[in-house]
């Protein structure tokens, strides 16, 4: 890492395999939240969800648009199939 180039987005280009959509078969953008024992005051005193958010970032949780733009910069998909399929 360590460079000052922006990160490279690809737009899909049609061809005959992909019958002209840019896009064949499919990969999944998730996320995925793992409980511990540090969450436990956050639950049982109703739910902050700032704090919860701020705890889970702190464990390493990353978002549904945070794994899509990761998988944009990659060339995996693209940042219009990662805004369509995050509602952003």
């Amino acid at each position: 890492m360590g460079t000052d180039l922006p990160p490279t987005l690809w737009q899909a280009a049609g061809c005959e395999d992909c019958h002209g959509t840019g896009y064949i078969g499919r990969i999944a953008i998730i996320e995925l939240l793992t409980i511990d024992s540090a969450f436990q005051p956050s639950v049982v005193n109703g739910l902050d969800m700032p704090a919860i958010d701020r705890l889970a970032r702190e464990r390493g949780f990353r978002s549904m648009f945070d794994n899509g733009l990761n998988k944009a910069q990659r060339g995996l998909t693209t940042l219009e199939e990662v805004l369509c399929a995050t509602q952003q």
